[in-house]
């Protein structure tokens, strides 16, 4: 897909590496090691880190949570990316995101 990934062990790290780092695109999980990935995401955002865009990755992200958190959700990230997924899968919902 020609994109330069990179990769942090829990959310805090990743906080860390969007202080310090501009990035396109951001997958996170909405489970993760010290924080939630929508906690991740709203920390996130107050950093100057440009136009970046957002994904949730989950496996549950419409069954585990209420129809309102699910509305908070849609509003905070660019899209959602269901596991299992694909490359192609991938590529189409940071593609469909511009």
């Amino acid at each position: 897909m020609g994109l330069e990934v990179d990769e942090a062990d829990d959310g805090l790290t990743g906080l860390d590496k969007v202080a310090e780092n501009k990035y396109d695109y951001i997958c996170t999980d909405m489970k993760m090691l010290k924080m939630q990935g929508d906690q991740f995401i709203t920390e996130a955002k107050k950093l100057p880190n440009g136009n970046t865009k957002y994904f949730i990755i989950t496996g549950g992200v419409t069954t585990n949570y209420s129809d309102i958190k699910n509305i908070d959700l849609s509003q905070l990230a660019s899209g959602y990316i269901q596991k299992p997924f694909t490359e192609k899968s991938l590529y189409k919902a940071l593609s469909e995101s511009e």
